[in-house]
């Protein structure tokens, strides 16, 4: 099972995140942290509105953001117009405000990703169900300042004020060094916690808020959530992974 988000107020949260020490999520500038979810659009009533400047995953610290999510270019149409999209850092830099292409996906599950480790630099990107073995994705260096923490993890939602409607289920969050895009193949295929999770949230129906990696962490739910489908990822922990990744 999953969640349904279809209003510009709701969204999944977890909040009062330290920046350091016991709890962190993130080293500063934003690194060293792994955060996915897989999240199907419906494209029976969805909208430009409840599309156009959503956020799917939005990581906040104070007046900084990274954002996967869509953009408002189009102005008005459809919810099959506006372009996925990375903002990498809110304050600028080389990597801010970048579409993938040809990535607006309906009536489909996929599962967004962001992640950093010293070596790449920042990654975004997402996984299609139809094919969990490739990863299209966006990769920068990352020029985020040193003070900027992931305080705030949202999903669903650019911070609590646009949606990106449909159904939310498996998200994840991991804090470490190293962490890779074979490890995001990993773990868009698994639908069961694991050892090195900060956070592991099953997302099974509008009640489960629950971490189920055993740290605690639970969800926000904000809204009158509705109760959905999730994808069939065959019940078991994720696989060692064969893929191909693609630079957009």
């Amino acid at each position: 099972m999953g969640v349904g988000l279809d209003a510009d107020t709701e969204y999944l949260r977890r909040s009062s995140i330290p920046s350091g020490g016991a709890g962190t999520l993130s080293d500063g500038g934003f690194t060293n942290f792994f955060v996915g979810v897989w999240l199907y659009r419906p494209s029976s009533g969805n909208s430009y509105g409840l599309t156009g400047d959503g956020g799917i995953i939005h990581l906040q610290a104070g007046a900084r953001e990274m954002v996967i999510g869509f953009d408002n270019n189009f102005g008005a149409g459809t919810a099959a117009d506006p372009n996925l999209r990375i903002l990498f850092n809110s304050g600028g830099g080389t990597g801010a405000d970048q579409d993938f292409t040809s990535a607006n996906f309906l009536d489909e599950w996929v599962y967004y990703f962001i992640l950093d480790n010293s070596t790449d630099g920042q990654i975004a990107g997402y996984i299609r169900l139809s094919d969990l073995n490739t990863a299209v994705t966006i990769t920068r260096t990352n020029d985020n300042a040193g003070s900027q923490y992931i305080n705030t993890l949202t999903f669903g939602n650019n911070g609590g004020s646009a949606v990106a409607m449909g159904w939310y289920a498996y998200a994840r969050a991991v804090y470490g060094t190293g962490l890779t895009v074979t490890d995001a193949l990993a773990y868009a295929a698994s639908d069961v916690q694991d050892a090195g999770d900060w956070g592991f949230w099953p997302i099974a129906d509008s009640a489960d808020t629950g971490d189920d990696s055993g740290n605690g962490r639970d969800l926000t739910f904000n809204g009158t959530l509705s109760d959905e489908d999730s994808p069939d990822l065959g019940g078991g922990p994720a696989p060692t992974p064969t893929f191909a990744w693609i630079v957009a």
